[in-house]
């Protein structure tokens, strides 16, 4: 069976709004042995499911009950008339849906080293990168050692290091927030929902690029940059609607080919824009290195007494001053390195690795950042209180 997080998560909303009641109605009001039992039970029993029809699977029932557009309202109608858990087919294999976050974060604890990823089952993704030769970005798609390849080759200077980026962030923060009235209220430049699309898009290449490229201030943004963070939005929407319709590319639609025009636009921007940096922070190496080389080459000159730092090779000398870790120096452009200038010193990734990571890394950030924000605003807005 497959757990998507992509429809688990809806559902595990709905039984967070009850967080006291009894999940799986069998009078057992302990939450630990309610999860132990349903995650030892559940996956090998029969759970309900509506009728499931030839090659679409339940579709014809998700779309009746309100489909892609109504999310929430399909989750809680199903939970309603089926159940705690139940399962779902949408012209692909069987996925089970628990609506107990105890009993999720059972199955998320046996999942084992390769988890199940919300990626796997947007394969227009996966398609787009396999059709563009993008072999690099398409494992961070998947599962399995390919996955694991791909985590272990930006985990180290991105989540590991996060905090690192926390200065750049907050800078770039203080800067959205001086030009937020004026452009959301005042003047009117940009609707709410787009200039919280663009602060993500600000702040996640303040992460990536070491500097933001202020889209949120219409006097400076260049109109690149605001294309990039429309054709982002546009492309993450499409998907929406090609989960629950996967014919969308075998026929040819229009709708697919809007998502390739957009994903094309999106990553043709990335990519400039990436290899521009890579070259900057390679050039700063190899500056800080030849500077680095000449120093210690006078420092031989001048002494008469060889020691560890004098001897040998002056690369390796000078490459045991620069850190990856954190508080450890990286030659850098900007008060603090940026993820491209962290692994280009690393030297473990390609310049077309490093060109493919940055791109994903930058519109999924935008994305989610940006939806998450909406609804904090909405919920402060609505609970002034707090």
């Amino acid at each position: 069976m497959m757990f998507h997080y992509s429809t688990l998560a809806f559902a595990v909303l709905l039984a967070l709004q009850s967080p006291g009641s009894d999940a799986f109605q069998n009078g057992n009001s302990n939450p630990q042995q309610v999860a132990k039992t349903a995650a030892a039970t559940a996956p090998t029993s029969i759970a309900p499911m509506p009728f499931k029809w030839p090659f679409v699977g339940t579709l014809p029932d998700f779309l009746a009950r309100g489909g892609i557009d109504r999310m929430c309202g399909v989750y809680e109608s199903m939970y309603e008339e089926y159940g705690p858990v139940y399962k779902m087919s949408l012209m692909g294999e069987d996925e089970t849906i628990f609506s107990d976050p105890r009993v999720m974060d059972q199955v998320l604890r046996k999942e084992g080293k390769f988890p199940v990823g919300g990626a796997e089952v947007v394969t227009n993704f996966q398609e787009y990168y396999e059709e563009n030769n993008m072999g690099f970005v398409r494992k961070s798609v998947g599962r399995g050692p390919d996955w694991k390849d791909w985590r272990s080759s930006v985990n180290p200077d991105m989540y590991v290091m996060w905090s690192t980026y926390l200065p750049s962030i907050a800078n770039t923060c203080r800067e959205i927030s001086n030009v937020a009235g004026r452009e959301v209220t005042e003047t009117k430049n940009v609707h709410i929902s787009e200039f919280l699309s663009r602060a993500a898009f600000d702040m996640f290449a303040a992460v990536l690029y070491g500097e933001s490229p202020k889209t949120t201030d219409s006097d400076v943004a260049t109109q690149e940059d605001i294309d990039f963070v429309s054709a982002t939005k546009r492309a993450f929407d499409i998907t929406g609607n090609l989960i629950s319709s996967p014919l969308a590319k075998v026929l040819g639609s229009d709708l697919y080919k809007e998502f390739v025009v957009n994903m094309d636009k999106t990553f043709n921007v990335a990519k400039k824009r990436g290899l521009e940096r890579i070259e900057s922070a390679m050039d700063t190496k190899a500056k800080y290195e030849a500077n680095e080389r000449q120093q210690l080459q006078e420092h031989q000159a001048a002494s008469e007494e060889e020691d560890s730092d004098s001897s040998g090779c002056p690369i390796q000398a000078i490459k045991s001053k620069v850190g990856l870790g954190k508080n450890q120096f990286i030659p850098s452009d900007f008060q603090n390195p940026s993820f491209i200038e962290r692994l280009v010193n690393r030297e473990t990734l390609s310049t077309d690795e490093i060109a493919q990571a940055q791109g994903p890394l930058l519109m999924a950030g935008v994305d989610t950042t940006a939806y998450v924000m909406g609804w904090f605003y909405l919920n402060m807005a609505s609970n002034p209180d707090v």
